[in-house]
């Protein structure tokens, strides 16, 4: 919801800490579902008064469903299932809590492995991206005009707008790179 509500900032704040309220603070403290009370801590690896916590809550996997869609920016289209056509849109951030400077996601599509991989460095954005055979992807790269990216050999571009140029491309791997 806070990426929905432009404060992917503050996501990837909660994503990153280690102290309460936090994603963080909980995945340190040995969690594999979201805690029903954010106040649950560990000293010497003793829960405190674990009666009061529920661990059976799917939150991590929202989680895990947002740093897939958001920061690797694998997103399906729904006009077309099983990633027949997908968006690459990563959302790799600004400011205080940018998130992170690179990722690598990779998703097992039914026409096989779908991957987003990125980094940030020194002015420049470099995106790779694996497109499997018989489907084609939307990729939306962090730029101001089309002449800030430099485009592989048979992408089409589309649009800029919002802080990103537009590219259509076929299956196979390619790397755009924004300055």
């Amino acid at each position: 919801m806070l990426t929905a509500t432009g404060r992917s900032d503050v996501a990837y704040q909660l994503l990153e800490q280690k102290t309460v309220p936090s994603w963080g603070c909980q995945i340190g403290n040995g969690a594999t579902r979201i805690w029903a009370r954010e106040g649950r801590t560990r000293t010497k690896g003793v829960l405190h008064d674990p009666a009061l916590y529920s661990l059976d809550h799917f939150g991590l996997g929202a989680v895990g469903d947002w740093i897939h869609r958001t920061v690797g920016g694998i997103d399906p289209d729904p006009a077309h299932p099983g990633y027949q056509h997908f968006f690459l849109r990563p959302a790799c951030g600004s400011g205080p809590h940018a998130g992170p400077s690179r990722a690598d996601e990779r998703y097992l599509a039914p026409y096989g492995q779908v991957r987003s991989c990125w980094e940030r460095s020194a002015g420049a954005f470099v995106l790779r991206a694996s497109v499997p055979r018989n489907t084609t992807a939307t990729v939306f790269v962090p730029a101001s005009s089309r002449n800030a990216v430099s485009a592989p050999p048979g992408a089409r571009f589309v649009r800029t707008g919002g802080g990103t140029a537009v590219y259509e491309v076929g299956s196979g791997s390619c790397t755009f790179t924004a300055y």
